[in-house]
């Protein structure tokens, strides 16, 4: 029994982290590859947008995001309102796809 149905929010956000000390334009490589990832498992008819924000400057902003430094990044999935396919079904795709790469 559920007192609040699963809704389908239509967006998803994939949280990255690579080891410690990576530079920021190798997380930058990793997230572009991430990316592509995305679009070739998200629908093209499905997908609105992806933002991802890489990096953080340690000052009173870092407050405001879950990144913690330049080995860290989250990338953020929206799908057009429309959407014929669910978000969690494209996040489960995600993750077999990736088991390495995309995890809980």
């Amino acid at each position: 029994m559920a007192f609040f149905p699963r809704t389908d929010p239509g967006q998803f956000v994939v949280n990255v982290k690579v080891p410690p000390g990576t530079r920021l334009e190798v997380t930058d490589e990793y997230v572009g590859k991430m990316e592509q990832d995305i679009r070739d498992v998200v629908s093209s008819h499905d997908m609105n947008m992806i933002v991802s924000n890489i990096g953080i400057t340690p000052d009173l902003s870092a407050i405001y995001t879950s990144n913690s430094g330049m080995h860290t990044a989250f990338i953020q999935v929206s799908l057009k309102e429309d959407h014929k396919t669910s978000s969690f079904a494209y996040m489960q795709r995600l993750r077999e796809r990736s088991p390495t790469t995309f995890q809980k």
